[in-house]
């Protein structure tokens, strides 16, 4: 066959009379035919067998699409009676494709033997970086922030801590979106940052959908009431998160009716507002939303300010709860109002096991009141009482009632900083002796005597002390310092060193009303006596 111009390829075939063998493939350094005219990337070029094919004619148009040239191709070889190979050329990329034959035949549609444009859509599909990484890098480039590398290293792993890392919003707005969607991430610790208002809003609207996070730490970021309304909205429609923390900011009496909300509907099981400033009007509003809540396991409202009746409320809203575990109320100013609230509220409630009322202003009678408590309650098995001025007896008094208690299953009493006397001691060895792992903490010892062996004495009794005569007198003489008492000695002509007891009576009976003739009879008794029963002024006034 002859196209338009006349040029011809000619093709070499086997004589008719003998079997065609395969020729073999051209081997390395062959040197190449040439041909009547360059080869292009889709037009074959030598074709061993009985066919001709010929070149277009520079006037014809070529076809361009590799399906239509294929099928071309395909036509024309299936008319052919023998062939042992086809070679294609390339041009493009200067390389040669070898197609063997054999006794088969060839299918050039086989997409093993052909380079197209379409065989790299799938290699540039699976090149593209969808790892999480590369996603929070091009994140931080759009918000033209520097990747935080500790956060690009760890971002797979199911718990998160990026505390005091001085991260601004900015750079934990990178954080937020890229965790918006992830779904191994379950705790986040983002204490000691510099979130504040606007990255936290940020932080609780793409929490709002995301379920899997269950512990946050947000602690420490420089939050305020502004940002409650967020919190509120979170809680509200997140029921994964399970445990917040949002101590050391800034939350004041103005959050308390929100929070009050959240308590009441979210689904948290521990929260923590320590070190905020959550006064007297946060616990009257919180109170009525503690005894309502049956999710919450922990709560911690230590060092704030509540104290009177908002510590009233927060007490009466533990004796109605029914499910809360662990309660921290420590270093607040709950006082003996407060504190004799609280323990009205263990004789009743039943669930809590765990109860901090550190450094509340309490004093002996609401450890006695305490006592009473500990002797029925049978769910209690931490109780932390430290920095309380309850007294050596006070303490006395605890332990006392644990050891009596058939039912108390207390096994850790904090009393640190509270002093304590020897027949303490005593008790707490009866204690142990039926609570092998009971652990009590307490501070100085105060000794009645000089050895170990006064471990069995009784202890000083500090309300009956303070009932004595003497002791009456002592704090008369305080109160009537001696230059009170020596005008009036002056003023009835008493000049003499000694004076007479019933001088002595009159005379602190008119300073102090409130002591009787008894009480400074028997107080006055153990002074020495000396001339016509007189007692000498310099005694009365060391007592």
């Amino acid at each position: 066959m002859a196209d338009s111009s006349g040029e011809e390829t000619e093709l070499a075939s086997a004589s008719s009379g003998q079997s065609e063998l395969p020729t073999p493939l051209p081997k390395q350094g062959d040197v190449r035919p040439n041909f009547s005219r360059p080869i292009t990337g889709r037009t074959p070029c030598h074709v061993s067998g009985d066919l001709e094919l010929l070149f277009p004619a520079p006037g014809d148009q070529e076809e361009v699409f590799d399906d239509c040239l294929i099928t071309e191709l395909k036509e024309i070889l299936a008319t052919a009676p023998n062939r042992s190979y086809i070679r294609f050329g390339r041009c493009e990329v200067g390389e040669e494709k070898y197609l063997s034959g054999g006794s088969k035949p060839l299918d050039i549609f086989n997409s093993e033997h052909w380079d197209t444009d379409l065989e790299n859509d799938d290699e540039d599909e699976s090149s593209i970086d969808y790892s999480s990484q590369h996603l929070y890098t091009q994140i931080c480039k759009r918000l033209n922030v520097t990747p935080v590398s500790h956060f690009a290293r760890h971002m797979e792993e199911p718990s998160i801590s990026l505390k005091y890392h001085s991260l601004t919003s900015t750079e934990t707005a990178a954080i937020f979106k890229s965790l918006r969607d992830m779904l191994n991430v379950e705790r986040l610790d983002l204490e000691g940052n510099c979130i504040q208002n606007k990255g936290f809003q940020l932080l609780c609207d793409l929490l709002i959908d995301n379920k899997s996070l269950k512990e946050l730490n947000i602690d420490e970021n420089g939050l305020t009431d502004q940002c409650i309304t967020s919190l509120a909205d979170l809680l509200s429609q997140n029921s994964t998160l399970k445990t917040l923390s949002l101590g050391s900011n800034g939350f004041t009496d103005r959050s308390a009716y929100i929070l009050a909300d959240c308590l009441e509907d979210c689904k948290l099981t521990a929260l923590s507002l320590c070190h905020n400033k959550l006064g007297g009007t946060a616990g009257v509003i919180l109170g009525p939303a503690l005894s309502t809540n049956v999710y919450l396991d922990i709560l911690d409202l230590s060092w704030n300010q509540i104290r009177g009746c908002g510590a009233i409320a927060i007490a009466t809203g533990l004796k109605e709860n029914v499910h809360m575990k662990i309660c921290n109320l420590s270093w607040n100013g709950f006082g003996e109002l407060g504190g004799n609230a609280l323990a009205d509220a263990l004789l009743v409630n039943t669930n809590l096991t765990t109860i901090d009322i550190s450094a509340n202003r309490l004093t002996y009678p609401v450890a006695v009141r305490f006592a009473k408590a500990l002797g029925t309650n049978e769910v209690l098995e931490v109780l932390k009482m430290a920095n309380n001025p309850i007294t050596t007896a006070g303490c006395l008094v605890l332990i006392d009632a644990i050891s009596k208690s058939q039912k108390s299953s207390l096994g850790y009493l904090d009393l640190l900083e509270n002093p304590v006397e020897y027949e303490f001691l005593h008790v707490l060895q009866e204690v142990r002796a039926k609570k092998v792992d009971f652990q009590v903490f307490h501070g100085t010892i105060l000794r009645a005597g000089n050895s170990t062996d006064d471990i069995g004495k009784p202890a000083i009794d500090i309300v009956r002390l303070s009932q004595q005569p003497v002791m009456i007198l002592k704090g008369s003489l305080k109160i009537n310092n001696p230059d009170k008492i020596l005008e009036w000695l002056r003023k009835h002509n008493v000049k003499t060193k000694l004076c007479s007891l019933d001088n002595i009576i009159k005379c602190l009976k008119e300073l102090d009303r409130t002591l009787s003739d008894s009480a400074v009879v028997n107080a006055l008794s153990a002074l020495p006596r000396h001339q016509d029963d007189k007692i000498l002024i310099s005694d009365l006034l060391s007592m």
